[in-house]
């Protein structure tokens, strides 16, 4: 689920693994809901896009699924198994009631689009997840080419 209550394919997952382990951002609103996300991850606040390592509490006011804005009541750091970072086309996705977006803080929002783009397109028509085909060494034969360009650069 996409904010305004959509639902998107997920196209893509720029971290994708169960065993990583990680220092996150827990976050939890005066509203109920928890979200832990790393540090540098973007959240949905009421003045734009916010790493979560830069949420304060009583102060910052997240996005949850309902449209609403509710205030961070606490912020700690975790540890945690498991780092996982889909996207969506739309940019944002619901977690645990609160809504993210699908960025973080290493690429700018506009770069990291025009980067998804291609992806986005691909996937549309074909099904196939280019940058973790390419990643992982499984892309069909045809696109072996498009795979030593990128792995050349």
């Amino acid at each position: 689920q996409v904010a305004g209550g959509r639902f998107e394919t997920v196209h893509y997952f720029s971290h994708k693994s169960a065993t990583a382990e990680s220092l996150f951002v827990q976050v939890e609103l005066d509203s109920g809901e928890v979200i832990e996300a790393t540090p540098g991850h973007l959240l949905i606040t009421a003045e734009g896009l916010l790493a979560a390592g830069k949420v304060v509490a009583g102060v910052t006011e997240l996005a949850v699924a309902s449209g609403d804005m509710s205030v961070v009541s606490t912020v700690a750091q975790v540890h945690r198994r498991g780092l996982f970072n889909p996207h969506t086309a739309s940019g944002s996705i619901i977690v645990n009631g609160v809504t993210a977006s699908c960025y973080t803080n290493a690429v700018s929002v506009p770069v990291a689009n025009m980067l998804l783009f291609l992806q986005r397109q691909v996937y549309e028509w074909t099904g196939l997840n280019v940058f973790s085909a390419i990643l992982d060494e499984k892309l069909p034969s045809y696109l072996a080419p498009l795979q030593r360009m990128v792995a050349s650069n």
